[in-house]
């Protein structure tokens, strides 16, 4: 299956990196909105395009996309216009990551390495596991939340307004997320 990965950022870079071990994925490159980001190589891949060129990248043989970008609202609205362009959201988890067999996740999620995530958890769409959390059995993480046991890093500082729209990630030690 040929995907694409929206977000050229550190996010979209772990998630090529697990992409890559998969043998049905086969990703074509990064599409990405910011304007700085044209014409970079992330992760041996190029960035080709940015949201607007979505219907093309689909037209041309593209079946997959994964959302790889840090703001949860965007990730939603994203998966949704992917969705009506007849894409298939992927979900994303790396193999050092523990999902129990009776926990749930939804389309268009992104687990990083070390996350455990326990019997009956329910992981709604869009969401970000940040390394090394864990969710307790039966918690629920409402969709496009970002949850993270440590800061993750960005290569570039985030605006004003990204700061605000930051109030969905979720820093917690022990414990976090929201109980059934």
């Amino acid at each position: 299956m040929e995907a694409v990965i929206y977000g050229a950022g550190e996010i979209g870079a772990i998630a090529a990196r697990i992409l890559k071990n998969e043998n049905s994925v086969e990703i074509i490159g990064f599409l990405d909105d910011r304007p700085e980001s044209s014409g970079r190589t992330v992760e041996g891949l190029k960035i080709i395009g940015d949201s607007s060129d979505l219907a093309r990248f689909r037209r041309f043989g593209a079946e997959a996309i994964c959302i790889a970008c840090r703001d949860g609202r965007e990730r939603i609205r994203l998966a949704e216009l992917a969705e009506k362009t007849g894409y298939y959201i992927l979900s994303v988890r790396s193999s050092s990551s523990y999902l129990s067999p009776d926990a749930y996740t939804g389309r268009g999620c992104i687990i990083l390495e070390g996350a455990r995530i326990g019997s009956g958890a329910m992981i709604q769409h869009c969401c970000l596991i940040g390394r090394g959390v864990q969710l307790d059995n039966s918690m629920v993480v409402p969709a496009g939340i970002n949850l993270f046991k440590e800061k993750i890093t960005t290569e570039r500082k985030r605006t004003e307004e990204e700061e605000k729209d930051s109030v969905q990630d979720i820093h917690f030690t022990t414990g976090g997320a929201i109980p059934k």
